[in-house]
């Protein structure tokens, strides 16, 4: 079911999701959202964390074996942690 609900933009640029919305749809502070413009219509929806994405992603070339060590990605140099 779609129903339209007024928001005001705040001086930061930002917009509040009303309470009842965010209850309905089960929103939690700090979700990731993708927004796309439609002419004048902003559109948003729900969207994964791209850091999560990253993170499966570095899982899976693990299990796979298909990571390399900090020495070999920086040619056999010594990563020293002194600045030096």
């Amino acid at each position: 079911m779609s129903h339209a609900v007024a928001v005001r933009l705040d001086s930061k640029g930002r917009l509040t999701v009303p309470r009842e919305v965010c209850e309905e749809l089960g929103l939690e502070p700090g979700e990731w959202f993708l927004l796309e413009r439609e002419g004048s219509a902003l559109r948003f929806a729900r969207a994964g964390n791209p850091l999560d994405a990253l993170a499966e992603q570095a899982r899976r070339e693990f299990e796979a074996g298909q990571t390399r060590s900090l020495r070999e990605l920086t040619g056999g140099q010594e990563m020293g942690g002194d600045g030096g």
